[in-house]
């Protein structure tokens, strides 16, 4: 397993620390770009994927979600994907996957 940091918009003293399997960590880039585009054809009413603002539908860019689906599309059967801390503190000896 390796941990990596999760920065949005910059915001480098909010990071999400996850850990994933090697197997992950080594294909990053295409699993981030696989992950991007299944945000258009997530199941609508899953709140992982999806949030309502001002009445308008939009997708949810969220370290649960991704989680969620590098579990459900990597990791069935096998070691898991984890969050291990939340809006904490850049790491910077982790590679970053910045949103």
């Amino acid at each position: 397993m390796t941990n990596l940091n999760i920065v949005y918009d910059e915001e480098y003293n909010d990071t999400d620390i996850i850990s994933v399997p090697e197997e992950i960590f080594n294909n990053l880039n295409t699993v981030v770009n696989e992950f991007m585009a299944y945000l258009d054809y997530a199941p609508k009413d899953d709140i992982d994927y999806w949030v309502e603002i001002d009445g308008i539908l939009c997708s949810n860019l969220e370290t649960v979600g991704f989680i969620k689906w590098l579990n459900n599309t990597y990791c069935a059967g096998k070691e898991k994907a984890v969050i291990v801390k939340q809006h904490t503190d850049y790491d910077p000896k982790y590679k970053t996957i910045e949103w």
